[in-house]
């Protein structure tokens, strides 16, 4: 794969005043949840599909909030992504707790 390029969809749950993060079990770095958009699928649908896989609860996105772009190197080869970020709302979601992962490879908390 030379010069891949990542197009993802990101949610921004805020709630209780903390904002939910992701990380991959085992690395440093924290991410929004969300991911890549397939081919013919809008980025609401991304969402709604991804937080399923992710969370096992429903969302609902609520409003655009921006673009984020990012580039890095990993052996040799340059991945671009662009992420698209969205408000998201879930009645099944509270960050009083850290929610579970459906995922085992990823956990999830809230950060003030």
């Amino acid at each position: 794969m030379k010069n891949p390029f990542h197009h993802l969809a990101r949610a921004v749950f805020i709630n209780e005043n903390k904002i939910l993060l992701a990380q991959a079990k085992g690395d440093t770095n924290t991410f929004l949840p969300g991911g890549h958009v397939e081919f013919g699928e809008s980025a609401n649908e991304t969402l709604k599909r991804e937080i399923q896989e992710e969370m096992g609860i429903d969302c609902a996105p609520d409003h655009f909030l921006g673009l984020i772009e990012h580039k890095w190197e990993k052996k040799g080869i340059l991945h671009c992504e662009i992420n698209q970020l969205f408000e998201v709302k879930s009645s099944e979601l509270s960050l009083d707790i850290n929610p579970p992962s459906c995922e085992p490879h990823l956990s999830f908390f809230g950060v003030v």
